[in-house]
């Protein structure tokens, strides 16, 4: 019957403390199975899904921290991350869609912080497993875009990525490929942008000029063509974005299935939006097993992402849209500026070739059009050079503080266009025909937005001056008023308060935009390569907590300075001393604790002697000094110095005891 499991029982009636009471009763072998899938009536659901589904975060922040916790006792550890991760492949989606606000909790569950200071750093373990992009596992979905990390850059919260774990993976990503990558494209660019300096700019002698510029059109013709090639690729793969929804990745369908659309529609119809031909043949032997894999293994088929895609999909379907993604290499800005530039250069190539008709004798074309095109590459080519600047953290969040204020100067400037068009068309009708620089609304335009800019700072309005008309004047005093008064001063308030925002999160979209970059280079690089690098980190090996304990494997360990994990809620090892088997419930610590049972934690215990030994050891040299006798080497005495704080701190524990 429905109801009879105490998890499933707690979510039907919604209280937490029925959950958590439920998850506490279960056998310490099956703690983590209990809370990642439970049968309903016949049904294999997921409790987080189901908890998310219904809005009851809370409690899926109960099951996920639980799920996240890592427990032991004298026989192994317990921690449900890797059945988490199993029967939730697509947890990272699920939650940038549904609930954002539990992927910081989701990120603190994979992290452990030691309690040990050492010289200000902890001993800190990440499991980033999961969180990497291993084409090979099921949490990083058919390729780069699909992954955790691409995900959490389209979520909209660059906090995330200020996360220990977040700074991770972005930056050993960085150091192992992305970095050495970057420099080499941005070195084509570079070498791009001097041919094209110096041969439309700088050099005058016209046979070398030539030659610059032609080195510079072939450089723009490879460009181009590389750049089309990558967004091509990603097309054949059924790689799309869709610029309306940032959080939708994969809209298209790949090419071999659109070209089955277009010979044989009716077949299309009958055959699943996943991108892949089925045959018709096997379909019935494998039947039984899958549903039986199925009700076993959660992959994610009760998801509310893929529900809502599949019913969008088939709506998209039903009414004859087409299904065609943008490729996400075109959707960065710099790589749509390069291909720009590199068109714009080609353009300018075929004027010139038509215009000197094979004479050498002039350096540069005398035609306005070549001019106009060239000049127009040397803002946009300077512009995209900055790209090699965001390299730097510093400089990517300059940039990206730029650009957020033109933004906000583009919503004055086109307030500012509306109004000046309003009273250059009065100020023509007035006073075209008698002044020759009103004659039409476009000098008027003209003229009156440079009067907002300062361009025109003498208007002749006083008595008998060429601009002394009554009614002139009203409406350039009322524009004044409007534009430079009220807009300007509103413009200055609004940038104040953008940059006070961005600031505070300035470093966060300079990672973001970093992760970006990473995912871009990352879908250029051949699997067989990133797979060597990922098994370069050896994610399988067990990691120790302390010196002697060996717990799971999936992650790294490192030093960090401890003061990075000040907001950080880790999950604490809780080990215990007991002699349980896996059907005994994980006892209560909270309880054991309090009543001074011999369910002590294993650390406070290590702890405590830990700092009586240290004070005894501060005890005895503080004797040996005071007592002249052997004199302690330069280690020994920084050891003693590092130690009397915890003496200290261990005495007047003591004393309050």
């Amino acid at each position: 019957t429905v109801g009879h499991h105490p998890v499933t029982r707690a979510l039907i009636c919604g209280d937490e403390n029925d959950l958590a009471r439920a998850l506490s009763e279960a056998p310490r072998g099956a703690r983590s199975e209990w809370g990642t899938k439970v049968d309903v009536a016949g049904q294999i659901k997921s409790p987080f899904y189901w908890a998310i589904s219904d809005g009851k975060i809370p409690m899926a922040k109960i099951l996920l921290g639980d799920l996240t916790q890592i427990r032991a006792d004298r026989t192994q550890f317990y921690t449900g991350r890797m059945d988490l991760w199993s029967r939730h492949p697509n947890i990272v989606e699920t939650l940038c869609v549904e609930a954002p606000d539990l992927i910081p909790q989701l990120l603190d569950g994979h992290v452990w912080v030691s309690d040990r200071n050492v010289h200000g750093n902890r001993k800190v373990t990440f499991y980033i497993r999961e969180l990497w992009g291993d084409s090979r596992l099921p949490s990083s979905g058919k390729d780069v875009w699909h992954t955790p990390m691409a995900y959490m850059t389209r979520v909209g919260r660059p906090e995330l990525f200020l996360h220990p774990v977040m700074r991770v993976v972005v930056d050993l990503k960085w150091e192992m490929f992305a970095a050495r990558k970057f420099y080499q494209q941005q070195a084509v660019y570079v070498f791009h942008l001097l041919t094209f300096f110096t041969g439309y700019a700088v050099v005058e002698h016209p046979l070398a000029s030539l030659v610059l510029r032609a080195v510079c059109w072939f450089l723009s013709l490879g460009i181009m063509i590389h750049n089309f090639g990558i967004s091509f690729q990603q097309y054949m793969r059924g790689e799309g974005r869709d610029l309306s929804n940032p959080n939708e990745v994969n809209i298209s369908i790949p090419i071999q299935q659109r070209l089955a659309e277009w010979t044989s529609k009716k077949q299309v119809e009958k055959k699943p939006l996943t991108g892949f031909l089925e045959d018709d043949e096997g379909l019935g032997e494998g039947k039984e097993k899958n549903e039986q894999e199925e009700r076993e293994t959660l992959v994610g088929s009760d998801s509310m992402v893929e529900k809502r895609e599949m019913q969008r999909d088939e709506e998209k379907r039903a009414q004859g849209e087409s299904q065609f993604g943008f490729p996400p290499h075109m959707t960065n800005f710099w790589n749509v500026g390069r291909v720009i530039c590199c068109v714009l250069i080609i353009a300018s190539a075929i004027i010139e070739i038509v215009t000197l008709r094979g004479e050498l004798g002039t350096v540069y074309p005398d035609s306005y059009d070549w001019k106009a095109v060239s000049a127009a590459v040397a803002v946009l080519i300077w512009m995209v050079a900055m790209e090699l600047f965001t390299s730097s953290f510093t400089m990517s969040a300059f940039i990206f503080a730029i650009f957020a204020a033109l933004r906000d100067v583009g919503k004055f400037v086109l307030l500012l266009i509306v109004l000046v068009m309003g009273f250059s068309t009065g100020i023509k009708i007035v006073v075209g025909h008698d002044l020759v620089e009103f004659e039409t609304v476009g000098d008027a335009f003209l003229l009156i937005y440079g009067y907002v800019i300062g361009l025109w700072v003498e208007p002749e309005i006083w008595p008998g001056g060429r601009h002394s008309d009554h009614y002139f004047q009203v409406l350039l005093f009322m524009f004044g008023t409007v534009a430079i008064i009220l807009l300007i001063t509103l413009l200055v308030a609004q940038l104040t308060v953008s940059y006070k925002q961005i600031v505070q999160l300035v470093e966060a979209h300079a990672r973001v935009a970093r992760a970006c970059q990473i995912l871009a280079i990352e879908s250029s690089v051949d699997n067989a390569v990133l797979h060597k690098l990922t098994d370069s980190l050896d994610l399988d090996e067990p990691l120790p907590f302390e010196s002697t304990e060996v717990g799971p494997s999936g992650g790294i360990q490192v030093m960090q300075p401890a003061e990075m994990f000040k907001n950080i809620v880790s999950p604490k090892l809780q080990k215990i001393l007991d002699s349980g088997t896996l059907a005994d419930p994980w006892p209560n610590t909270a309880e054991t604790d309090k009543s001074g049972g011999p369910f002590k934690r294993v650390e406070e215990k290590m702890e405590l002697q830990m700092k009586l030994l240290r004070a005894t050891v501060n005890r005895l040299a503080r004797k040996m000094k005071s007592g002249g006798g052997v004199k302690g080497d330069g280690s020994q005495s920084q050891y003693t110095g590092q130690d009397k704080s915890s003496a200290g701190d261990s005495r007047s524990q003591s004393s309050r005891k």
